[in-house]
């Protein structure tokens, strides 16, 4: 029995007398993360994003992708009020932070 094959694309196959299996593509993510974002905030506690490269996406029913974005809680530091007058983390309720100086 001869089977003919229609080539749909580099990845896919289809074959007229049986299903072809796609194999599972897993995710794949760059080794190191990005570097840290700077606050966002220029006074008070902000925010610091980071991020891992994606190099290749999952396909064909591959592992998805673990976490690709990292926060952290940062302190802008052009304050005109002192240190002490700022507030603390521990003050920081949810993820609404709220700035002790304007």
């Amino acid at each position: 029995m001869t089977k003919n094959k229609v080539r749909l694309s580099s990845y896919s196959t289809v074959c007229a007398f049986h299903c072809c299996v796609l194999p599972a593509i897993d995710c794949l993510l760059a080794e190191d993360w990005q570097p840290w974002s700077e606050c966002d905030t220029r006074c008070g506690y902000g925010v610091q994003v980071r991020v891992k490269d994606v190099l290749v996406q999952p396909q064909n029913g591959g592992r998805e992708c673990d976490e690709t974005v990292e926060r952290r809680l940062c302190e802008g530091t052009h304050c005109k009020l002192p240190r002490s007058h700022r507030g603390t983390v521990s003050q920081l309720k949810g993820p609404n932070i709220d700035h002790y100086c304007n």
